[in-house]
């Protein structure tokens, strides 16, 4: 399979995911796509405000919450599954989230209401709710991401702008793809021709940026590497490479008296500016000459790292040395290419099973461990392949 290097002129603005993105999907899912199919534009409202003053109800199709918006004022919106799950969680722990489960099933719902609503009145506290406006034909408000007062908003459209900014300063970088699961957004960057050709393999380096505006992770920038022999990837993360990440927190916002939050998630433009300069400073770090190099002679390196066992064995120690499933551990014995013993060619085994797992997060997990197995130090390969 070939790799899909098609050139994207038209980078991430919008803000949300599309709702059949939202899935799981067996094998499609852990494809990269072009962001602006996956994304669409949505309008955003985050509150902040005490839980004991919210509501909670089942409909008959829907979980809705009310969102207090000023003296004896709330506003109805539809509940996404993340934020479901957080907001139970929040209020009674996991007892209350397999009870609501449970009742759910047994389609109890005034049970759910009525324990939720005692669970409520308890509560003490205030929470940022993030909240967007469907695209769909009749507009609908859905709360997405329950998060502390001190959650900061680094969202997709403020990132991905910069990141467009940067790279139209180098033309030999381009989008490779990218990913929004619902939870977090992926996005892949490559060379424009290989920087290394070995055999049938032709090497395209890069960095992939994850993000999340629902707080499942901060905003990390990582080295990536492509083989457009297969299609499948390497994420590093080692020390000397420099791994950047800026953590989603500061100080509490300000907020109106309806617990409305600013639609400027920085205090000043000073403050936006700096966070600007940060990313566009690491943007170029990451594609200097020198650090290309640095990528060229790890995957040199892993070429040289040849073993004679029974790839089948190395298959399974590595696998299991880095908490595969057994089911992605006999994807990568069907994936190993018996004419490369060596660890490039294991690294392709355990990322090329990453396109055939249930999720995307999941390939994006084991592309990582494809960077683990290439930048892992000579001692530690050494050490793995004689105890297989």
């Amino acid at each position: 399979m070939k790799a899909n290097l098609k050139e994207s002129n038209n980078m991430v603005t919008s803000t949300e995911v599309s709702i059949d993105t939202q899935t799981t999907e067996p094998v499609s899912n852990t494809r990269l796509h072009e962001l602006e199919k996956v994304l669409t534009t949505r309008s955003k409202e985050d509150y902040m405000t005490p839980l004991n003053e919210t509501k909670f109800g089942f409909d008959g199709e829907k979980y809705k919450l009310w969102i207090p918006t000023g003296i004896g004022s709330h506003r109805k919106t539809n509940c996404s599954k993340l934020f479901l799950t957080r907001y139970l969680t929040e209020l009674g722990g996991n007892g209350l989230l397999r009870y609501a489960r449970l009742m759910h099933e047994r389609k109890q719902f005034d049970l759910i209401n009525e324990n939720v609503a005692n669970q409520i009145a308890r509560h003490e506290g205030s929470f940022m709710i993030r909240t967007h406006v469907s695209d769909h034909e009749v507009p609908t408000s859905v709360a997405r991401a329950l998060l502390t007062p001190s959650y900061k908003r680094i969202d997709d459209d403020f990132i991905f702008p910069i990141i467009d900014k940067v790279l139209k300063l180098y033309p030999e970088f381009k989008f490779l793809g990218g990913r929004n699961t619902g939870d977090r957004t992926f996005a892949r960057y490559i060379t424009t021709e290989p920087v290394l050709t070995i055999g049938k393999r032709k090497i395209y380096v890069g960095f992939q940026i994850t993000n999340s505006e629902v707080g499942q992770s901060g905003f990390i920038i990582e080295f990536f590497l492509c083989d457009g022999f297969c299609d499948n990837g390497m994420v590093f993360g080692m020390e000397g490479l420099e791994l950047f990440y800026m953590k989603h927190s500061g100080k509490r916002m300000h907020t109106d008296i309806t617990g409305l939050l600013p639609s400027n998630p920085f205090a000043n433009q000073h403050d936006r500016y700096d966070m600007e300069l940060k990313i566009e400073s690491r943007i170029h770090d990451m594609i200097l000459p020198t650090k290309i190099e640095a990528i060229k002679d790890l995957v040199l390196g892993s070429f040289e790292r040849s073993f004679d066992k029974d790839p089948e064995v190395i298959i399974e120690k590595f696998g299991k040395y880095y908490s595969c499933t057994e089911e992605e551990i006999d994807l990568a014995k069907e994936e190993f290419d018996p004419n490369e013993r060596h660890a490039y060619g294991l690294q392709a085994a355990f990322t090329s099973a990453g396109q055939k797992v249930g999720s995307f997060e999941r390939r994006a997990e084991l592309d990582r461990i494809g960077g683990m197995i290439v930048e892992q130090p000579q001692s530690k390969w050494d050490a793995l392949i004689l105890s297989a």
